[in-house]
């Protein structure tokens, strides 16, 4: 099946499109209401998430993890590239995001993702029904929400990375 590259790809009815789906959940995840968030998402969808290492498949799950990331201080999400396909009632949407908070010592934070969404058509709206979120490899350290929800420590994702590249030069 040929698909469509159109960042206007709407259903039928001219409801709103994945691209405004996509939209509406970074505006969501900057509300700071999880309940806002979760409603974007069917019930039986499924989030790699960027801070944390669990797969989530419930909707509770779902709930605990955007109960916490949305409750990050300052939290503001901002597209810098998108890209937007239509498989008939399927559509996916991958690019790159960036968030603004503030950190520990109140100090504006800024971390790059790379995403994608997969969106399926249902009663005349997209709902997500699979998300996968992952920080981009140069980000310094982030706070990760551990699977077995106990507190969140800080992770450093390049410093495997510069321990290796040290190594080689060694």
């Amino acid at each position: 099946m040929a698909h469509q590259q159109n960042p206007d790809i709407e259903p039928g009815d001219g409801g709103p499109t994945p691209g405004d789906v996509l939209q509406a959940w970074l505006g969501a995840v900057g509300s700071g209401d999880p309940k806002a968030v979760l409603s974007l998402y069917a019930p039986d969808a499924i989030l790699l998430p960027t801070l944390s290492s669990a797969v989530l498949d419930t909707p509770s799950k779902l709930y605990e993890y955007f109960r916490r990331f949305t409750a990050i201080p300052g939290l503001k999400g901002a597209l810098r590239q998108r890209h937007i396909r239509l498989f008939g009632d399927t559509a996916t949407a991958s690019g790159i995001y960036a968030f603004t908070f503030r950190g520990a010592a109140g100090a504006r934070r800024r971390m790059a993702a790379r995403f994608s969404f997969v969106f399926r058509l249902t009663d005349k709206s997209w709902r997500i029904i699979e998300h996968h979120s992952s920080v981009m490899p140069e980000q310094p350290a982030m706070p990760v929400f551990p699977a077995n929800n106990a507190s969140v420590k800080p992770r450093r994702a390049a410093a495997p990375l510069r321990r290796k590249a040290r190594a080689e030069k060694s």
